[in-house]
C-alpha cells in the first residue's frame, strides 16, 4: 500500500508541472512575418481535424497574414491553452489542425523506498525490532496516442468581411435553380437560392444554430455569434464544392448533393460528417 500510493503521489506532482508548462504550440513556435504586432483583446480559435494546414488556409483564410507558425508531434494538446499566447502576438485567429499519428507504448521505472522490520528475540524475555531501509525499482507501462499537430497564428489585413461575418446582403439572388428551396431539419431551417452560380444557404432560425460555450478549465471560447440571415453555407453549382458552417461558425470544406430521397446532403471533408435538409412541407 505504501509503494501504491508514493506512484500515485508521485503521477500528480509530474502531472501538475505538465500542466504548468508552456504548451508545445509556444514552445515550438516560429514567426513568419518581418515584424510584431499589437496585442488584440479577443482571438477566434478554429480547430479542424484530418487536413493539411497550409490547405485549409488556402481554402478559407488566404487573406490572413501569417505571423507565425507551430508544428509538433505528441499527445493532443488542448490549443485553448495557447489563446492568451495567441492574443499577446496580435492573432486575430488561431487556426489549428491535428491529424492521428499512431499509438507508442511508453515503459517507466521507479525507484521507490522501502522498509523492512525485523522481531528479534532472545533468553531471558530479550525481544527487539531491526529496520533497515532500502530500495526497489517498480516498473509500469502507459500508452499514448501521438498526433501531428499544427498551428497558425493570422492577422487580419483587410476590412473583407470573413465567411463567418456574411449575410444574405453579400450575395443577392440571381436565378432559380434546382436547389431553390426553404430547407429545413431538426437544427436548421435553411432558405436556399442561386447567386451568379453560387448555391447560398442562409439561416432563417437563429436559436438552432447557437450553442453554450463550451468551457474547459473555466476557459469560455469566444465565438462569432449567429443572426437571422447569417450565411450557413455556399457552394460552386457545377462542381457541389463549396463550404458549410458549423455550429460555432468554424468554415469547413464539404460537399452538396441532392439524394434519392430529394433531400440536401452535405457531407463535411474534414470530419466526415453528413448532414441533411428536406424542403419545408409548407412549400
Amino acid at each position: 500500500m505504501y509503494i501504491y500510493k508514493t506512484i500515485v503521489l508521485m503521477l500528480s506532482a509530474i502531472t501538475l508541472l505538465t500542466a504548468c508548462e508552456t504548451t508545445s504550440y509556444v514552445q515550438h513556435y516560429k514567426q513568419e512575418a518581418p515584424r510584431t504586432y499589437a496585442e488584440t483583446d479577443n482571438v477566434y480559435l478554429f480547430n479542424y481535424q484530418n487536413i493539411d494546414i497550409d490547405e485549409i488556409y488556402e481554402m478559407f483564410y488566404y487573406d490572413y497574414l501569417i505571423i507565425g507558425r507551430t508544428s509538433f508531434n505528441g499527445p493532443y494538446q488542448n490549443p485553448l491553452l495557447t489563446r492568451d499566447f495567441a492574443k499577446e502576438i496580435g492573432s486575430d485567429v488561431f487556426l489549428t489542425t491535428y491529424q492521428f499519428d499512431k499509438n507508442k507504448t511508453y515503459f517507466s521505472n521507479w525507484v521507490l523506498p522501502t522498509v523492512n522490520t525485523t522481531n528479534i528475540s532472545g533468553s531471558n524475555g530479550f525481544s527487539a525490532t531491526a529496520t533497515s531501509y532500502g530500495t526497489t525499482v517498480v516498473s509500469s507501462a502507459h500508452e499514448v496516442t501521438l498526433y501531428n499537430q499544427d498551428a497558425l497564428f493570422l492577422k487580419k489585413m483587410n476590412t473583407e468581411p470573413d465567411f463567418w461575418e456574411r449575410s444574405a446582403s453579400y450575395y443577392p439572388e440571381t436565378s432559380a435553380s434546382p436547389y431553390t428551396a426553404n430547407w429545413v431539419s431538426n437544427d436548421y431551417n435553411l432558405t436556399v437560392y442561386e447567386s451568379n452560380g453560387l448555391i447560398v444557404g442562409i439561416a432563417n432560425d437563429v436559436s438552432s444554430a447557437v450553442r453554450a460555450p463550451f468551457v474547459l478549465l473555466n476557459l469560455k471560447v469566444p465565438k462569432p455569434k449567429w443572426n437571422k440571415g447569417d450565411i450557413k453555407l455556399v457552394f460552386d453549382f457545377k462542381s457541389s464544392k463549396g463550404v458549410f458552417l458549423l455550429d460555432d461558425k468554424t468554415p469547413t470544406p464539404a460537399k452538396f448533393k441532392i439524394n434519392r430521397f430529394n433531400h440536401l446532403e452535405v457531407t463535411t471533408l474534414t470530419a466526415y460528417e453528413k448532414v441533411s435538409f428536406e424542403k419545408s412541407i409548407s412549400q
